[in-house]
């Protein structure tokens, strides 16, 4: 049995073929709508750096999102996470995820 559109027919594979196409683009917009900022992977001396996201403004593709979070201090306490010693002089890497691979940022 085939199906009318606007005119065009169509069978019942190329009815699912652009029911599961319509599907994917529906997806990919909510995730569009519902992205935050990228986590960023930090490494010094060839070491991963642990990092935890804090407050913050985020311009998404349908208006902007600020989240607060607790202080700086509590969320370490929080996380558990220890002190990390950087060596005077020494380079430290921020990548963030892209979606063509990764971009590094060097501070």
């Amino acid at each position: 049995m085939n199906a009318w559109l606007g005119g065009i027919q169509f069978g019942k594979s190329r009815m699912k073929i652009i029911s599961i196409l319509f599907i994917i683009a529906f997806i990919w917009i909510i995730m569009l709508l519902n992205a935050g900022p990228p986590k960023p992977k930090v490494l010094s001396e060839g070491k991963a750096i642990p990092t935890v996201q804090g407050s913050y403004c985020w311009k998404k593709f349908v208006g902007t999102e600020c989240v607060d979070k607790i202080s700086p201090p509590e969320i370490i306490a929080h996380n558990k996470i220890a002190p990390f010693s950087v060596s005077p002089q020494s380079e430290i890497k921020i990548n963030f995820k892209k979606k063509k691979g990764i971009i590094p940022k060097i501070i």
